[in-house]
């Protein structure tokens, strides 16, 4: 089913959300990101993600934790560091995880396509070892010169 906007979500479907384990990484732009999220749950209380930052599951109740992974400008550190964090340190596999780029991350002399498939063959991976692992894609951040 599709939704158009917030207010035509279920109630019941908001609870099924609370009670998922989910990870996030990201660098600076995903702060900007959580504190979106943050926003649209007082604005909407049946939402209640609870938001931890680290890289470990802590209990069997659902969980959106989220942390820095790599560095900026080194796109390849940040699917590394995602999937070890996955692999290797939350301690329970997630039902989603999510990895956000930064537009740093595309610069000139970056071969993209190289990265698009790096990021591939790992999110892959992710999902062959990782049981019901839903992967949530970001687009790459782009930016012009002026």
């Amino acid at each position: 089913m599709n939704y158009s906007n917030v207010e035509d979500i279920p109630p019941e479907k908001w609870l099924e959300l609370n009670k998922k384990k989910i990870y996030f990484g990201h660098q600076s732009v995903g702060f900007n990101i959580i504190d979106g999220i943050e926003l649209v749950m007082k604005e909407h209380p049946v939402i209640q993600l609870n938001i931890i930052e680290g890289r470990k599951f802590d209990g069997p109740e659902g969980a959106f934790v989220h942390s820095r992974v790599g560095k900026n400008r080194d796109p390849e550190s940040k699917i590394i560091d995602f999937t070890n964090v996955i692999d290797k340190e939350l301690g329970q596999t997630p039902d989603a995880a999510a990895l956000k780029f930064c537009y740093v991350d595309a610069y000139d002399k970056i071969n993209v396509n190289n990265i698009f498939l790096k990021y591939k063959d790992a999110t892959e991976k992710l999902k062959k070892d990782n049981t019901g692992l839903t992967i949530i894609h970001f687009t790459m951040p782009l930016h012009t010169q002026k």
